[in-house]
């Protein structure tokens, strides 16, 4: 999970960087397909984690992300954050 490096705002576009480990290794050679990216606002009353749905809480990005692996094991994507949906900055992750 990678937090935002710092408060974002609707409609603006951030660029995150997260690297993708498996057993504590760098997993490199991923595609777009392989890799699922939602934005969560952790204020969800519900139990998000039993029940995967996008609601005012919760964004399914990866239909509309391009991540490109910018060297091993390490990927890039910008983000635009959605208008509509409920942030709390203090609450979100990724």
């Amino acid at each position: 999970m990678e937090s935002f490096p710092e408060p974002a705002n609707s409609t603006e576009s951030i660029t995150i960087t997260p690297g993708v480990y498996d057993d504590n290794l760098l997993v490199t050679g991923l595609l777009d397909s392989e890799l699922n990216i939602w934005i969560r606002n952790l204020n969800d009353p519900n139990d998000w984690k039993r029940n995967l749905i996008q609601n005012n809480y919760h964004q399914n990005l990866s239909n509309i992300i391009i991540i490109t692996e910018i060297s091993h094991g390490k990927y890039s994507f910008v983000l635009t954050i959605p208008e509509g949906i409920d942030i709390d900055p203090k609450m979100r992750s990724l």
